[in-house]
């Protein structure tokens, strides 16, 4: 019986130790939402290179209600919350598996001024 123990136990902290190493190897890409002008919108950077698992996270800079809303691929449908404070975020995993490509994204009333982004995605193994 003690055997089977430190076989679970050992088991467990192995599964624990991939998943940590999976945490870890997550990059965090920070995306600011700004206003350039009265009539002109952006993400910067408007461009951003992930990898299955990484996070983006959208950082509202101004008072300007501005949102992310995928209209094509993979992510088609996602839609997050206006964010109306400058602090506020938002963020979204790329699922694993999610396959290689270029997927545009806008800010729903800003897009015809400009507040568009698109994100590419490479393998895991960070080649295309």
């Amino acid at each position: 019986m003690t055997r089977r123990f430190a076989l679970a136990a050992f088991a467990a902290l192995a599964a624990l130790a991939l998943s940590t190493a999976q945490l870890s190897a997550q990059e965090v890409h920070v995306v600011k939402m700004v206003d350039i002008s009265t009539t002109e919108f952006a993400f910067e950077p408007a461009e951003i290179t992930v990898k299955p698992g990484d996070v983006i996270r959208w950082e509202q800079t101004v008072v300007t209600p501005h949102n992310v809303e995928f209209r094509e691929g993979p992510f088609a449908g996602t839609m997050s919350d206006f964010l109306m404070t400058p602090g506020q975020t938002y963020e979204f995993t790329i699922a694993p598996g999610t396959a290689p490509g270029s997927f545009k994204y806008l800010c729903t009333p800003h897009e015809l001024m400009g507040m568009v982004g698109t994100i590419t995605v490479v393998a895991e193994d960070g080649g295309k």
